[in-house]
């Protein structure tokens, strides 16, 4: 009996250690191996097989030590960490006034919650972590931002607050200086959106801006990408034209060079207060159906267009052009290498985030070079075409993955 008892035991011990393991090698700290010369990102799994391998990671991890981290969102940002990064799942309430979720990611259990009806006042503090999702793009956002912190400031509170910020499109974010924990305010780590001379990779991250996922953007499942049948456009351009912008530039040469012929193009002088969901689908549908998709700049380089055009096969065509000068801040020392471990030439300003993880876009400094940009696509054959949208659509996830594993390390050091 006591012999029968030490095996059980010992069968026990090796159970445990192979599920560690298992769940190490699935969703561990261990980047994708990508190969240095062909970027090729083979081994991260398909879209449609990831949230599987997501959920029975979580599943295996229930003997470690628990984290409580409560995530508190007003922003598309914190959408974006929820849905794509973290793939939480979440219900809305019936009031429609509160959207919540939750989910487990190795020791961490994640509590999400969001919408209208939230307040600094529903924030419970007795967690380990609590990150806030909010909006620093406009005075009147950076106001009620600000209202939140102070709130938060004159608590009682055992969690360590992290700051998951959408910053001012033209970079200048020297207000949420003093609310950083180096400056003495309780802000642990920032990270936030945009180009900006705050990120510094130490306390202040640069995080993606993502897709529209306010507007009802979602992607499609693998199969239905269709990565492996012709599109009917060589590319597309959806979107508001606004005077003197280079997106009139673009127009032009869309119109002069006759590209309309090739190209799904849809323009509109104004942007509607909302964003109808017939629009968003046939918005869709142009990205779906194109192999590149154009993102001239807006008021910021950065823009939804490109992670959407990423989410659904189309190679984003990105205009490389820094809109204004307080973006434009040269590359970090502690980013001078991509995540291979290459030297590059350039992460300055504007994308740096996305040129730190090598994306695989078009880049152009001025929307003349358009034309020979089409006369290159017409020459290519459609194996070739094929395997660039592949290529993309894996960096994509691949990307996501990288952007989880980093918010990850980050509560590591900390916790």
């Amino acid at each position: 009996m006591l012999r029968l008892k030490l095996l059980l035991v010992c069968a026990s011990g090796i159970y445990l250690l192979f599920t560690f393991y298992a769940t190490y090698t699935l969703y561990g700290s261990w980047k994708a191996d990508v190969d240095e010369n062909t970027d090729d990102y083979s081994s991260l799994h398909h879209v449609g097989i990831l949230r599987p391998l997501f959920d029975k990671t979580t599943q295996m991890n229930r003997f470690s030590v628990q984290r409580t981290i409560d995530i508190w969102s007003l922003t598309n940002a914190g959408s974006y960490l929820w849905q794509e990064i973290l793939q939480g799942e979440v219900i809305t309430t019936t009031d429609k006034l509160h959207i919540q979720g939750s989910t487990r990611i190795f020791r961490y259990l994640f509590q999400y919650h969001a919408g209208k009806g939230i307040s600094p006042d529903h924030v419970v503090l007795n967690r380990d972590f609590v990150v806030l999702s909010l909006n620093g793009r406009s005075d009147e956002t950076i106001s009620q931002t600000m209202t939140w912190l102070d709130v938060l400031q004159q608590r009682q509170r055992r969690a360590k607050l992290l700051l998951l910020l959408i910053g001012r499109e033209n970079c200048n974010n020297d207000w949420v200086r003093p609310y950083l924990k180096r400056n003495g305010g309780i802000v642990e780590k920032l990270f936030i959106v945009y180009d900006t001379a705050l990120i510094d990779e130490v306390d202040v991250y640069q995080w993606p801006l993502g897709s529209a996922l306010y507007r009802g953007f979602s992607g499609v499942s693998y199969p239905m990408l269709h990565l492996d049948t012709q599109r009917p456009y060589s590319c597309n351009f959806v979107g508001t034209v606004h005077p003197g912008s280079s997106r009139e530039r673009l127009a032009e040469i869309i119109e002069e060079h006759g590209l309309g012929n090739i190209c799904y193009v849809n323009t509109r002088s104004s942007w509607p207060s909302h964003e109808q969901s017939s629009s968003v689908s046939k918005y869709r549908g142009a990205l779906l159906q194109s192999d590149l998709t154009l993102c001239p700049a807006g008021i910021n380089t950065e823009c939804y267009r490109i992670y959407e055009a990423c989410e659904l096969g189309s190679v984003p065509v990105v205009e490389d052009n820094v809109v204004d000068t307080s973006c434009d801040v040269p590359a970090n020392p502690l980013s001078l290498r991509n995540v291979t471990g290459n030297s590059t030439s350039d992460f300055s300003a504007p994308l740096r985030l996305l040129k730190r993880y090598n994306a695989p876009f078009i880049f152009v400094k001025s929307w003349d070079e358009l034309p020979a940009i089409m006369r290159h696509e017409l020459r290519l054959f459609l194996p070739d075409i094929i395997e660039r949208r592949k290529r993309l659509v894996k960096w994509y996830e691949y990307f996501k993955q990288e952007i989880r594993k980093h918010f990850l390390d980050v509560l590591e050091q900390i916790d």
